[in-house]
């Protein structure tokens, strides 16, 4: 006769620690801001000579150091493209809202969270990569002295900007 053996508990599923929830919430929300801040800038079409933002490490810069002409070209690629930001922006606010409701998930899965990450990382990349394939391509068809002056006006550019910086960290990058 065997004995009865005790019920196996169901396993505890981890919750995520809830700096980290918010870390996620806070870091999808500023990526939404930031795309609706160039989205709305592009669509209404603003120039005022400032150099355009984009999601491109750097692209302040690269805008700022680009003649007015061409810095307008650019514009006028992206302002062709509104359609397809306008598009990016819902689905990235659609997965903002797969996000939410990962969040609030009774049970709790991170697989679910994981994925609406995922899939609001790979929109971003997408819009990213479609705005630096439009730079190559703005940067191809100048001259090669108008390709000379750019690289002179980003690389004074830059140069101002770190002079502009100050700290440990600005002084280190100085003695280089």
């Amino acid at each position: 006769m065997s004995t009865p053996s005790a019920p196996t508990p169901e396993p505890i599923p981890r919750r995520m620690p809830r700096w980290a929830k918010l870390a996620l919430v806070g870091s999808l929300a500023l990526n939404l801001a930031v795309l609706g801040v160039v989205g709305g800038a592009l669509l209404r079409g603003a120039d005022r000579g400032r150099p355009l933002y984009l999601p491109i490490e750097g692209f302040r810069s690269i805008s700022a150091a680009m003649l007015p002409e061409d810095r307008a070209a650019l514009r006028r690629d992206l302002r062709a493209r509104r359609d397809e930001i306008r598009d990016a922006r819902r689905t990235l606010r659609r997965s903002q809202g797969e996000f939410i409701a990962a969040l609030r998930a009774d049970p709790f899965s991170s697989e679910a969270l994981a994925a609406a990450l995922d899939s609001h990382a790979e929109q971003w990349e997408q819009f990213g990569r479609r705005t630096r394939e439009m730079l190559v391509r703005r940067i191809s068809e100048m001259s090669p002295e108008a390709r000379a002056a750019f690289a002179a006006n980003l690389e004074s550019h830059l140069s101002e900007r770190r002079g502009a910086r100050s700290g440990p960290k600005a002084r280190r990058e100085a003695e280089r």
